[in-house]
C-alpha cells in the first residue's frame, strides 16, 4: 500500500500541488482582505475550498485518463487501493491546510476565536473534504464517461438539503462552521460530522467493490 500512496503523492506533487496550494491561499487571502480577516468569512471560504479540493482529488479516474489504468493495474487488492487512496488524499489535505494555516491562525488570533471552536472547524473541514473525495472517487469509477456528474449532483444535493430539510442541517459543513463560530451549542453538528464520515466510508467501500468488478470484466471473469 505504501508504494501506491507514494505514487499518488508523487503524481499530485508533479501535476497539481502548485495549482491546489496557490488557488486555496489566493482565495483565502482575497477573502481576508475583503472581510478584514473576519473568521466566519474565512471559515466559509475554507469550507468551499476543501470541498472542491476533495472532489478534485477523488474524481481523477475517468476512462480517458492514465490515472485510471494505473490504479486498476496496481498489484494491490481493491480494498488496499481504496484505503491507499484515502490515505494519500488526506496527506494532500494536510499539506494544503498547512499552507493555508497562517491566514486562518491570524484570523483566529485577531478576532479571539476559542481554540475549541477552531478545532471544531478543522474537524468539519476534514469531514467535508473526505466526503467529497469519496464521492468523486466512486463516481469516476462507476461512471467513467460522465466526468463525475452523477457524483457531483449527489454532493450538491447533500449540500443544498439543509435548506429544505432542517433535520439534515447538522451534516452540512457550511451550517457546521456557522454554528461553531456563532457559539451555538449542541451535539448535533458533531454527530453530523460523524455521520458524514460514516456515509463517506461506505461510499469508499462501494468504490473498492467497483474496482474489483472492473478488474473482473477486464480479465473476462
Amino acid at each position: 500500500m505504501l508504494a501506491f500512496v507514494m505514487e499518488e503523492l508523487r503524481e499530485w506533487r508533479e501535476r497539481r500541488m502548485r495549482k491546489s496550494v496557490v488557488a486555496t491561499v489566493l482565495l483565502l487571502a482575497a477573502v481576508s482582505a475583503v472581510s478584514v480577516l473576519q473568521p466566519l468569512a474565512l471559515a466559509l471560504a475554507a469550507t468551499g475550498a476543501f470541498i472542491v479540493l476533495g472532489w478534485t482529488e477523488g474524481n481523477r479516474y475517468q476512462s480517458s485518463l492514465s490515472s485510471r489504468r494505473i490504479l486498476l493495474s496496481f498489484p494491490l487488492s481493491s480494498r488496499a487501493i481504496a484505503a491507499g487512496k484515502a490515505i494519500s488524499a488526506l496527506a494532500v489535505l494536510a499539506f494544503v491546510a498547512l499552507a493555508a494555516a497562517p491566514l486562518l491562525a491570524l484570523s483566529a488570533i485577531a478576532w479571539g476565536v476559542r481554540p475549541s471552536a477552531a478545532a471544531a472547524c478543522v474537524l468539519s473541514w476534514i469531514a467535508c473534504y473526505y466526503a467529497t473525495l469519496c464521492a468523486g472517487f466512486a463516481s469516476s469509477l462507476v461512471f467513467p464517461g460522465s466526468d463525475g456528474l452523477p457524483g457531483a449532483f449527489i454532493a450538491a444535493l447533500w449540500l443544498a438539503s439543509s435548506a429544505f430539510l432542517k433535520q439534515l442541517a447538522p451534516s452540512n459543513p457550511f451550517a457546521q462552521v456557522l454554528a461553531i463560530l456563532k457559539d451555538e451549542s449542541g451535539r448535533g453538528y458533531f454527530l453530523g460530522m460523524g455521520a458524514t464520515v460514516l456515509v463517506a466510508t461506505a461510499v469508499l467501500a462501494a468504490a473498492s467493490i467497483a474496482i474489483s468488478a472492473i478488474r473482473r470484466r477486464q480479465h473476462g471473469r
